[in-house]
């Protein structure tokens, strides 16, 4: 947990550029890049992420804030018996310098016994002295077909911008 927590203080403090969140009915995509005064320090940042602890602590922080969530939607107030996340990490080769992904579901389990399953992940990609952040969650449609593009793309802008400075 103190390596999420050393992490997010680390950056916090870095120059950072946020996306416009892309959402639909069941779908929802951030992105933020965070500025490192070198390649050495954005690697540093991304090992934090990779370390062992970090799944757990990922579990820990999606089920509150989906808790809190359903907690507090009209829809949902009342009605939601337990929330129970499960995180691991993936690879997916080729993506910018390093990264470190995490994928996983919450099972979302009603007081009247019915349940739903939501897709969520984070994923860190390295690129010289930035690291890009991805978060993603998904109730019935496939990401991955969207994802891995969208992140590929996204990393190249980041390339090119990082080549031109």
């Amino acid at each position: 947990m103190r390596a999420y927590v050393t992490l997010h203080e680390l950056t916090g403090a870095q120059p950072k550029a946020k996306s416009r969140n892309f959402e639909d009915d069941t779908r929802q995509v951030s992105n933020e890049v965070d500025v490192f005064k070198s390649t050495k320090a954005a690697t540093a940042a991304l090992a934090l992420y990779g370390k062992d602890s970090v799944p757990k602590c990922l579990e820990t922080l999606f089920t509150k804030l989906l808790t809190q969530q359903f907690a507090t939607q009209k829809s949902t107030k009342g009605k939601i018996a337990s929330v129970k996340v499960t995180i691991g990490r993936q690879s997916i080769p080729g993506l910018g310098d390093a990264s470190v992904i995490y994928e996983g579901r919450a099972l979302v389990t009603g007081k009247d016994g019915s349940s739903q399953q939501i897709g969520l992940g984070n994923a860190a990609v390295q690129v010289g002295r930035a690291v890009s952040d991805y978060t993603y969650t998904t109730t019935n449609a496939d990401l991955t077909e969207i994802l891995q593009p969208a992140i590929e793309a996204s990393v190249g802008r980041l390339q090119t911008a990082l080549n031109a400075s």
